[in-house]
């Protein structure tokens, strides 16, 4: 059974990975998805699949962690693209411990991901609930 915490987390990686299907496989700005997605207009592919699975493959996660530059943070990986990274709320790089580098447009599309106020306000409360000390 999972707990709260990994199941908020699992539906952000949905989010952000829909978010990805829609614009980068359509080569589209965030912007451009905004005003799609008020017209209710979807872009999918059908494929047979054993199990649903993310098509990006990005896992985020919120550890009982220490402050970057004073700064909360979060992990960012995809272990098949060996990318590992440390960024701030507002998708700033603070830490980069992969041997390859993001996508310049996933980079691009998690900053305006993360201007959602829902995400951060969430991940707030659970970086504060794990780390009170701080």
């Amino acid at each position: 059974m999972k707990n709260k915490r990994a199941e908020g987390l699992e539906k952000v990686e949905l989010m952000f990975d829909t978010l990805l299907i829609q614009t980068v496989k359509r080569d589209i700005t965030y912007e451009e998805f905004v005003e799609i997605n008020a017209r209710e207009e979807f872009y999918g592919e059908f494929e047979q699949l054993n199990s649903w699975k993310r098509q990006f493959g990005y896992k985020f996660n919120i550890y009982n962690d220490h402050l970057i530059d004073g700064k909360k943070h979060f992990h960012l990986d995809h272990k098949e693209k060996n990318i590992h990274l440390k960024l701030d709320f507002e998708g700033n790089i603070l830490e980069d411990k992969g041997k390859n580098r993001i996508d310049k447009k996933v980079h691009k599309v998690l900053k305006k991901f993360l201007l959602q106020p829902n995400i951060i306000e969430e991940w707030n409360v659970l970086y504060d609930k794990h780390n009170k000390e701080e």
